[in-house]
């Protein structure tokens, strides 16, 4: 549970970067309102945008955000099953049945 809270925390705590960045984004904008966008005002933008969006993925999922189920089972081959091989294949076939579909009202629009 601390650790989970941890994380969460950390998200709390990026939120919070996302806004100071946020408010150096807006000096970098009124220190250059007159010319064009500078790369500084994009990097800010940008740090911005990466710190909010880590910011609320943490906090809403926590630990279960950089959990590896891999991991504990071994390889990724254990969550392979026929389900989802199944899955692939209807996949394949609607998108067949689809472009087939297509092709019929396609000739018969000429």
């Amino acid at each position: 549970m601390t650790r989970n809270l941890v994380w969460r925390c950390a998200g709390l705590a990026a939120l919070g970067v996302a806004g100071l960045s946020t408010l150096a984004h807006r000096a970098v904008f009124e220190a250059h309102r007159a010319g064009p966008a500078s790369a500084l005002e994009a990097l800010f933008g940008l740090l911005t945008f990466v710190f909010a969006a880590a910011g609320i993925l943490l906090l809403i999922h926590g630990r279960r955000l950089l959990h590896d189920p891999a991991r504990e089972w071994g390889s990724f081959s254990a969550f392979r099953t026929p389900l989802t091989r199944d899955r692939h294949a209807v996949a394949d076939l609607l998108a067949r049945q689809a472009i087939a579909r297509a092709r019929q009202m396609r000739r018969r629009s000429r």
